[in-house]
Formats: C-alpha cells, sequence, structure tokens
C-alpha cells in the first residue's frame, strides 16, 4: 500500500470515539491470538502519532518493510468490521445487508427453506423502507433459490416473484430517471447559481421538462416523491421561484412528517430538505415561517438519529449556521450574528476535515456580510481577504464577484483611496475575465470606478442615481438575483440620510411578516 494508505488509515481512526475505539479492542481481542498481533500494533501507533511515517514504523515494531502493506490492509479491513458490528451504525440498509448475507450462508448450505425464510424477512423490512434496489436484489435470489428449492407452490410463487421483479425494474428505472434528474439540477445550482438571463432559464426549462418523466404521484413511493420534489425544487431555484421552491421543500419535509422511522433511515435528506424550505424562506423575506422552520432544525440537535455519526453531524452543523446566520440578517441583528462567529468558527476548525472549501468560503462571506452590516469595515475585509486571496480555489462566480464589490465598498468607506484605484482595476480585470457584467454589477461598478473623480458634493447625486437605477431592476427576473448576495440599496440609503447601515435595515426588518 502506499503512503496515501497511512494518511487514510490515519484519517479513518482520527474520526473513532472513545466507545468506537473501545468496542474495536473488545473484537480484535476476542481470539487471544490477536492480543499481540502487528495490525493492534499499528492501531496503538497510529492513534497516538496521527502523523507518523513508515519509516518510524519500521524502527518502533517488529512489523518487517515486506509485511507493512499487508499489516496497514489487515488493521483497515479489522476497522471496518469493527465499525459495521458497532450499534452505533446500524442503518436500515446495513441491515438489510446482513440478512442478505446470512441468507446466502444458508444458501451455500443447501439450506434453501431457511434462506428464503430470511429473504422474506429482509424483504418486508426494505418495502417498508422503499428500498427497491433492495427489494430487486432479494427478488432475483428468491428466484435463484426457487430455482433450485422445489416445492407445490413453485408455480404460483415463479408468477408471483416474476410479476413483482417487472414491478421493481420499473420503479427502479423511474427512480433512476428523477434521482439522476434531480442530481443534474442540483449540480447545475452549485455550479452556475441562478439563471442569469432568459438563455439560461430556457436552457434548464428545456432539459428539466425533457427530463422529467411522467408520473402520477399517487403511485409513487418515498424515494420516487423524495426525488420529484427535490428536482422540482431544485428547477424553482434555479429560476428564482422561491414561491415554488418553498412549496416544493414544504412536500419533501412533509414526507418525513409522523415517521420518526424515516428520519431516523434517512437524515441527510430530511436535513437537506429543511435547510431548502429554510433558503427558499429567507430569500422571502417571511421571517415568521422562517422562524417555525428553524425551531425545527434547532430542536434536531438534540436527536442522536441527524447527529451520530460524522456526516450527518457535519451537516448539520452547516444548515444550522448557515440558517442562524440568516436569521440574524432577517432581524437585523448584526452585533448578536458577530458574538456568534467565534462559536462556528470554532465548529468550522472541529470539522475541518469534512467541511469542503466551498462551504468555508460561503462562511466567510456571510461573516464578512455581518461586519459591513454593524459598520465594521476591517473586519469585514478581513473575511473577504480569505475568499480573494485564494487564486485556485473553485467556487461559484456570483461568490467572488460581489466579494470584489464589497470589499471596495468597504476601501472606500475607510478612506484608503490609493487600494481604492487598486481593487478596483483587480475587480475590473475579473469581471472582463467572467465576461458576464450584468446590469446591477455594471451600474455598481461605474459608480464604483469614477468614486474617484467626484467632488464631495457630487457623491450625493451620484448616489441617488445609482438608487434609482437599481430600484428599476429589483424586480426584474434575472437582474434581482444580485439583491441576494449584497444588500447594496440599504447601505446607499444610508449614506444619503447619513445614518448607520444597520438602523436602515432594521427599519425595513419590522416589516417583515
Amino acid at each position: 500500500m502506499s503512503k496515501s494508505s497511512l494518511i487514510e488509515l490515519a484519517e479513518i481512526i482520527s474520526t473513532l470515539t472513545g466507545s468506537e475505539k473501545r468496542s474495536f479492542t473488545v473484537y480484535c481481542n476476542r481470539l487471544k491470538q490477536n492480543e499481540k498481533s502487528k495490525f493492534i500494533k499499528l492501531f496503538k501507533l497510529i492513534e497516538k502519532q496521527p502523523e507518523i511515517s513508515d519509516k518510524e514504523i519500521l524502527e518502533k515494531t517488529n512489523i518487517s518493510k515486506t509485511q507493512l502493506p499487508n499489516v496497514k490492509m489487515n488493521l483497515k479491513k479489522q476497522l471496518l468490521k469493527s465499525l459495521v458490528l458497532n450499534p452505533r451504525h446500524k442503518t436500515p440498509s446495513i441491515e438489510l445487508r446482513e440478512q442478505i448475507n446470512y441468507a446466502m450462508v444458508f444458501y451455500n448450505k443447501g439450506l434453501y427453506r431457511q434462506s428464503l425464510s430470511i429473504l422474506e424477512s429482509a424483504k418486508a423490512k426494505a418495502k417498508a423502507h422503499d428500498d427497491y434496489t433492495m427489494q430487486f436484489e432479494i427478488i432475483e435470489f428468491e428466484k435463484l433459490i426457487e430455482t433450485q428449492y422445489i416445492t407445490r407452490s413453485l408455480r404460483t410463487k415463479a408468477d408471483d416473484l416474476a410479476i413483482e421483479s417487472k414491478n421493481i425494474s420499473l420503479r427502479n428505472m423511474r427512480l433512476s430517471k428523477l434521482s439522476n434528474l434531480s442530481l443534474q439540477l442540483y449540480s447545475y445550482l452549485l455550479k452556475h447559481g441562478y439563471a442569469k438571463n432568459e438563455e439560461d432559464a430556457e436552457q434548464v426549462s428545456e432539459y428539466y421538462h425533457d427530463k422529467l418523466p411522467m408520473v402520477d404521484i399517487a403511485e409513487l413511493g418515498f424515494k420516487e416523491k423524495l426525488y420529484l420534489f427535490q428536482a422540482q425544487l431544485w428547477y424553482s431555484q434555479i429560476q428564482q421561484d422561491f414561491r415554488s421552491s418553498y412549496r416544493y421543500g414544504s412536500h419533501w419535509v412533509g414526507l418525513f412528517e409522523n415517521k420518526q422511522n424515516l428520519i431516523q433511515a434517512h437524515p441527510v435528506y430530511y436535513l437537506k430538505g429543511l435547510n431548502a424550505v429554510l433558503d427558499s424562506l429567507y430569500y422571502l423575506r417571511y421571517l415568521s415561517k422562517f422562524e417555525f422552520f428553524f425551531n425545527q432544525l434547532t430542536e434536531l440537535g438534540n436527536a442522536t438519529a441527524i447527529t451520530r455519526n460524522v456526516n450527518t453531524s457535519t451537516l448539520y452543523f452547516i444548515y444550522y449556521n448557515y440558517n442562524r446566520i440568516n436569521k440574524n440578517f432577517l432581524k437585523a441583528s448584526f452585533s448578536k450574528g458577530i458574538l456568534e462567529i467565534k462559536e462556528i468558527e470554532f465548529g468550522i476548525k472541529k470539522f475541518e476535515r469534512t467541511i469542503d472549501e466551498h462551504h468555508k468560503m460561503v462562511f466567510y462571506y456571510k461573516f464578512a456580510c455581518l461586519y459591513f452590516g454593524e459598520g465594521e469595515f476591517k473586519m469585514c475585509m478581513a473575511y473577504l481577504e480569505r475568499i480573494l486571496g485564494k487564486k485556485n480555489l473553485k467556487i461559484r462566480d456570483d461568490l467572488m464577484c460581489y466579494s470584489y464589490i464589497l470589499n471596495i465598498i468597504c476601501l472606500y468607506e475607510l478612506g484608503r483611496d490609493v487600494e481604492l484605484d487598486q481593487s478596483i482595476a483587480r475587480t475590473y480585470r475579473f469581471l472582463l475575465r467572467l465576461n458576464e457584467m450584468h446590469e446591477v454589477q455594471r451600474a455598481i461598478f461605474d459608480f464604483l470606478r469614477k468614486l474617484s473623480t467626484l467632488y464631495p458634493q457630487e457623491i450625493h447625486g451620484a448616489l441617488g442615481e445609482l438608487k434609482e437605477k437599481l430600484k428599476s431592476l429589483e424586480d426584474h427576473p434575472y437582474e434581482k438575483r444580485s439583491f441576494l448576495y449584497l444588500d447594496i440599496i440599504s447601505w446607499i440609503e444610508s449614506k444619503l440620510e447619513d445614518r448607520p447601515m444597520k438602523e436602515v435595515v432594521k427599519e425595513k426588518a419590522q416589516n417583515l411578516k
């Protein structure tokens, strides 16, 4: 095994809880000859020293250079076996797979009746969880056994299995189409953001309607409805139809209502659904509904079904804190949001291995906007620099674009004229490379570019013109997206009225329903 295999082992071991480490020790020591096994020695070494090298392992153990790759492989295998056996990781999918494995053992021993009995039980469980893939595998296994275990009921059993197999195949095909559509739309949303123009909107609309299968929702199972609502929601968000995305998000979350077993079986889907609903409500500025669903998300923090592993704990951390910040934006409580940043940064550090760079950059942009709203422009720029300083980072162009623009505004507020000119030039180069400047961006950038040439008495008039121009674009189907990233109009109003921006935003927040 290569050097990367040692890094992989260190990563696995670093995620183990105290309980999982004890379970692994018990699992390994169940056989007396394992007590001094070389893979256990390797485990203890990596546990104490995650950055250990192959050379150090050879020096500190009796493992030879030729043995080391096999010892690493064996340790990884034993770790995985131990984790699968741990009750903490007993998901419905793992339990179903175990039952199929038991059935295979009986089948190989010629105990066909016992094997069929286990498969029947497993099939009922797979049906209860709408797991069509597992159902299909079980039915195919049953068909194999029925060809060898001849009973009087073979004819009717064969007919039943053939019908079941056909129905499940059709369901799996429909499920595959819906999940593919959902995935492609979500990928588009992450990569490109919202539709930027009519051409974008038509292209996505054509793809969506072409790939959406004709379905009768009354005939769909849980998973099929889930992927359908997901596809409808992502499509609505791309088209900036947030009322529709809220409706489909509510349908998505509604699939889990009063069904705790489904939340336990699919915690990631439930979390993503709640986050999608909150996202839509944030863009709709619907505070009371936002707080209702945010309370649901908050209560999930104490549910072991949601935070029982690193994956779901990471997702919960991201979604909870994104929406905690968004709630502060809606209520114009910038100072409260700033007080929470330190705690959130501690969490980012805690989940550093599992939070990707894009999500980190979104956090930094939100932090910057909190400081901007509070009027602390130096701190705003400090977080923007974490985004703008990442030259090779592939993140959404819209996030980069508004980071550049916000940085220029902060320099203007701080009176740093020399840096302001440099930042304007840097931003202009970025927008030229982007090759898709929109009316809102052009209006803002044109104003910022001529700032240094304006006399103090001319700035008020120029700001008024900019506000009028932006207000005319506020409800434009493809320009309004810009206002989702930066509340530029409130900043302009604060300058025109000579009062802090947070007061302007607070005043508007009082009118939210």
